[in-house]
């Protein structure tokens, strides 16, 4: 049997042979083409046929004879392509190493004998040699019968072009060295063609760079290299990026070809890809996810749990392994967990639960439930989220909701872009009438009517820029029904859903704004009878003088009242009644100004008026003599019909005041004139009038000076029997002697410290001294022991309540007697407060002290209140003694106010008996005690004391 020979070795063996220089003979070269199992045919450097084999002869069909001296231009023989068409001679393989003086390797070519002979398929392959000089001398042709390899691939290619797979073939492409460049396609299947989606013919004979415009040969060439190498199939896995497709490829060489075939496993190495990424993903997320996770079986056991499931617990790792869920849940009992772990009740996908820790504590926890199976059996799969902070982040935001729902403040959220307000809470839309849907469709500005879209801008700028963090500001809020209240508002910048918002507390302050303005009313005004007080006064007539400053034609009036006597009606009918006359007197005040003009209370029972926009003083006079008329009529009260008096004083305003309270000092003075001229009446203020008060105002600094050093001094009148001419006491009378006016009457002096309070100190003063008088005169005197002291009290010492007290201390320290003192007052003094006056005399005259009624006919005598008066004795005032003529008035005066003693079993004593025809007529009509000049004028200490030793001589 010959020898078989590969094709690598046939073409070395026939290059050997050509260069033997020892086998140039004709002869030896036949006898070596022939040993050659494959076709030869040798060519000159021109292309001519200079020798061929059998075999070359055989498969070409001519002899030996034909075949010498045959030019490639014009062959004896056909050659055809493998797709049966004639193959140009210019592309036989000899031809093209004629051409290119290039190795042309195993062209598959069909040597075609007739038209309608089977053709014989052979790898043609063409060899150029070349002498020493280098041209070319020879071509080698060989030619290795395949044709039962083709009728095997007629049958290969049914197989071939059915496959599901892809089928491909591949003829390496080599350098010049002989390495593998890259590799053209001889043929492919259609399912490789419909895998790249393209047509056989724009594949075939391409490299496969060419084919698919990407560096495959970079990608695949270590894979070719292997399998030439190592000569035998090898199977590998290949991701191709062109068609993205992955791909299970068994790839078997053979001589410079090697076919391949791939089975696509994209949709398998996806869906293995997709579940090492879902392990990856489930080992990872198991290993570092916040939640904990946890897997069971049937039983509840733990089958799986991870560190943070663990963490939850207060376990470690591998405590849980050993778990039951009975040992955590908190909230299922056994007997429910078991029914749930034995699917008889189905959990929802998601719930909440408490799980229970191993130090005791619970917490809260949201699951995330799955029922699966594995490896055939039942599985539990939990995510265990701990969501204690958020169940206590929303118990807190649930109760900062219900805290802003239930507040009274009014509480809004708006946009920092539009203003459109996003949330308001129950208080704010209670109080607008809006619903949350109409409010949403507004802005501050359609609630806030006094502020105008630029305002507002400006007003948020400083927010906006962060130049403060808040603003407090008040403003007026409008109802859906168009009414409006005040609110104060504190705004400022925050962020709700990642968006800038305002968040503005409103607190609704109308109730606050009418306290305010009560409290204001209140300042500014008298709370019983609601006119404007002293405060607002002064504002009033400031404002008034600042008018007639800047005005020449401004004029305006004060008027100063107060009510005569009403301290007799208030002390006489009860403050109550009182109050309700000052009431009727503001109404009445009222009535009479005109309503540009001010009527005020001071205080007390004083009235001040203001009248402004004058034409002339006459007007002001017009307006005081309507209130004087006015006063002429009975105020009717609930219980009461008053007959009251007022006196005013009147200022005319001008632009030489300054201050208010200069002309509420002279509207004084005026007022201190018209009571002085008999009340009733109104008095103007003038000059005169201030140099009288500006008198007044130093005497009453003098009084202050001399009650401070007690500078008074005390003369006693005697008071006598008429009929045995003997002294039986002394009226103790003070006197002032002032350092540079000289004396001073008491008429002029007591009035000014009965209005400033100076008498309680002055009465202490002359009480003290008195009795420290009147002791003296005793203890000097034993036999004189009937030797009494008269001292007239002032409507103010009646008024004290500590009056009895006093006068018991002071005969206590001075060891009088309570008989010797006799305390004198005045029927106006009773009148003022007959009661009081009453129940103090009384208990006076318990102590033993005697009271005198002084000036007895001069007021207002009430006989029904004479009788229950503790009295001792009746003074005749002197303005009846003085001018006594027989039978007169006076006379007849005097006569009844001593038959009136008698028939009270009262002692009369006559004042002011300055002649003995006086002396006598009283002596007559019985009057028991007299003084007077004609008796004896008011004596000092030294003067009384020695008429007394003269007496006793």
């Amino acid at each position: 049997m010959s020898e078989r020979l590969t094709y690598e070795e046939l073409e070395q063996r026939v290059r050997a042979l050509e260069a033997s220089q020892t086998l140039r003979s004709q002869s030896l070269m036949g006898e070596l083409l022939e040993s050659i199992q494959a076709g030869v045919v040798v060519h000159d450097g021109n292309g001519t046929v200079i020798n061929s084999n059998t075999i070359a002869q055989s498969m070409l069909g001519l002899t030996s004879e034909q075949m010498l001296g045959k030019e490639l231009t014009d062959p004896a023989w056909t050659f055809l392509r493998e797709d049966g068409s004639p193959l140009p001679v210019e592309e036989y393989p000899a031809a093209r190493v004629l051409a290119t003086q290039k190795t042309v390797h195993n062209l598959v070519v069909g040597i075609q004998h007739g038209p309608t002979a089977e053709p014989i398929w052979v790898l043609n392959s063409a060899h150029p040699e070349f002498d020493e000089t280098g041209h070319l001398c020879q071509i080698v042709t060989t030619f290795m019968d395949i044709s039962p390899l083709k009728k095997g691939e007629e049958q290969y290619r049914n197989l071939f072009e059915n496959m599901m797979h892809e089928v491909h073939l591949w003829q390496l492409v080599r350098d010049e060295q002989g390495a593998i460049q890259t590799w053209r396609l001889l043929e492919a299947n259609p399912a490789a063609l419909n895998a790249w989606g393209k047509k056989r013919s724009e594949v075939v004979g391409k490299t496969t760079n060419e084919i698919f415009a990407y560096d495959a040969t970079a990608q695949f060439m270590p894979i070719v290299q292997k399998i030439f190498a190592e000569g035998k199939p090898y199977t590998w896995e290949a991701y191709f990026p062109p068609t993205d497709q992955f791909f299970h490829m068994t790839s078997v060489p053979f001589g410079e070809y090697f076919m391949s075939t791939g089975v696509d496993i994209t949709q398998r190495k996806q869906i293995q890809l997709a579940l090492e990424q879902e392990l990856l993903l489930s080992k990872t997320l198991f290993n570092v996810s916040i939640d904990g996770i946890v897997l069971l079986n049937h039983q509840g056991n733990v089958l799986q749990a991870s560190h943070s499931f663990a963490q939850m617990l207060g376990y470690s790792l591998a405590e849980t392994g050993t778990l039951n869920v009975v040992d955590w849940d908190a909230q299922f009992s056994r007997a429910e967990l078991q029914a749930i772990l034995e699917d008889e009740v189905l959990l929802p996908p998601r719930f909440e639960t408490q799980h229970r820790r191993q130090d005791g504590s619970v917490c809260d926890v949201e699951i995330s439930y799955s029922r699966e199976v594995l490896n055939g059996e039942a599985v539990h799969f939990c995510i265990c989220r701990d969501v204690s902070d958020r169940k206590q982040a929303e118990a807190e935001r649930n109760r900062l909701l219900a805290v802003l729902e239930a507040s009274l403040n009014e509480i809004y959220l708006f946009w920092s872009d539009t203003l459109k307000f996003e949330y308001a809470n129950q208080g704010a839309l209670e109080n607008l009438g809006y619903s949350l849907e109409q409010l949403q469709q507004k802005t501050p500005l359609d609630i806030m009517p006094e502020l105008s879209a630029p305002e507002l801008a400006q007003q948020l700028t400083p927010l906006r820029q962060d130049q403060v963090s808040k603003l407090h500001f008040e403003t007026v809020h409008q109802r859906a029904d168009g009414s409006c209240y005040p609110v104060d508002v504190y705004l400022q910048t925050t962020h709700y859903g990642g968006q800038p918002a305002f968040l503005a507390i409103a607190l609704d302050i109308s109730d606050r704004k009418r306290a305010e303005a009560q409290l204001i009313h209140q300042a500014l005004h008298d709370s019983l009878t609601d006119l404007p007080n002293r405060t607002l006064l002064n504002d009033r007539l400031e404002l008034a003088l600042k008018r007639a400053q800047q005005s020449a034609t401004y004029q305006f009036a004060v008027l100063f009242l107060d009510l005569d006597q009403f301290k007799v009606v208030n002390d006489s009918l009860g403050h109550q009644v009182g109050d309700e006359l000052l009431i009727h007197v503001a109404q009445k005040l009222q009535t009479i100004i005109r309503p540009a003009d001010i009527a005020a209370r001071p205080g007390g029972d004083e009235f001040v008026i203001l009248l402004e926009h004058l034409s002339d003083l006459q007007a002001a006079t017009q307006i005081a003599e309507r209130i004087l008329a006015d006063f002429e009529h009975p105020i009717a009260m609930s219980d009461h019909s008053i007959f009251i008096t007022t006196s005013i004083g009147l200022v005319w305003g001008d632009r030489h005041y300054n201050e208010a309270s200069s002309l509420l000092r002279d509207a004084d003075i005026a007022l201190y004139r018209a009571k002085a001229a008999g009340r009733g009446g109104y008095a103007i203020f003038d000059g005169d009038m201030h140099v009288q008060a500006m008198k007044r105002m130093q005497l009453e600094h003098d009084l202050r000076v001399a009650v401070a050093q007690q500078v008074f001094a005390l003369h006693y009148q005697p008071i006598v029997d008429l009929k045995t001419q003997q002294i039986t006491g002394f009226e103790a009378l003070i006197r002032w002697d002032h350092p540079t006016r000289g004396f001073i009457s008491p008429d002029e002096f007591i009035p000014v410290a009965e209005e400033t309070g100076m008498i309680a100190p002055i009465s202490r003063w002359v009480l003290q001294t008195a009795c420290e008088q009147a002791a003296q005169w005793r203890s000097q005197w034993p036999h004189r022991h009937h030797l009494r002291m008269s001292i007239n009290l002032s409507g103010y010492d009646l008024r004290q309540a500590t009056l009895v007290e006093t006068v018991q201390h002071v005969l206590t320290q001075t060891q009088l007697p309570a008989h010797i003192l006799t305390l004198e007052i005045t029927e106006s003094m009773l009148i003022e407060d007959i009661e009081t006056a009453i129940e103090r005399l009384l208990q006076l005259q318990e102590l033993g002290v005697r009271i005198s009624i002084d000036d007895f006919g001069t007021g207002y005598s009430s006989l029904s209140y004479l009788y229950n008066l503790p009295a001792n004795y009746l003074k005749i005032d002197k303005s009846f003694v003085s001018q006594m003529q027989l039978g007169n008035t006076n006379y007849k005066i005097v006569e009844a106010v001593v038959t009136l003693s008698d028939q009270l079993g009262l002692a009369a004593i006559a004042e002011g008996i300055e002649t003995p025809q006086q002396l006598n007529w009283l002596e007559a009509l019985g009057c028991e005690l007299g003084q007077g000049y004609l008796l004896s004028r008011p004596l000092s200490t030294e003067a009384a004391t020695a008429l007394l030793s003269a007496q006793s001589t």
